[in-house]
């Protein structure tokens, strides 16, 4: 797969690219917004944007699962080296510690996904009042 420049596409590339892409959320999002009058944010869009966001955590647990076994991979293979640190001379040491703190990361991104998901749920009911409605019935 390539970039729409014709760049090769690596998964650091598109982890900063989802990194990127949550940043521009962060600033379309930030307070304010609403009252700019332009590209108006509703109650819908927040529910979408809820649903996205829940979709991308619930993804995450299979890029770290990879990410784990491609690094005990290398390791397996003596591709990887520790030059310096507490586990010098010890990939497997190195290995072990990421795999740890890895399954801490999936653990925590399906609790991400789980009140993601009920966030959005709770806005499944709500729409922008019409101009009869008064806001907040």
């Amino acid at each position: 797969m390539t970039w729409s420049e014709g760049t090769p596409m690596t998964a650091a590339g598109c982890a900063n690219a989802a990194a990127e892409m949550v940043r521009t959320i962060n600033h379309t999002t930030r307070p304010g917004t609403i009252d700019d009058g332009v590209d108006e944010l509703q109650v819908t869009d927040l529910y979408d944007l809820l649903g996205g966001l829940a979709l991308l955590a619930g993804r995450l647990p299979q890029a770290l699962s990879q990410v784990e076994a491609l690094l005990d991979a290398l390791v397996e293979n003596h591709h990887v080296v520790v030059v310096d640190g507490e586990h010098a001379g010890d990939p497997v040491a190195v290995a072990a510690v990421a795999g740890h703190w890895l399954q801490v990361a999936r653990a925590a991104a399906g609790h991400l996904v789980h009140a993601t998901d009920r966030a959005q749920q709770a806005l499944t009911w709500a729409a922008t009042p019409s101009a009869e409605q008064e806001p907040g019935t």
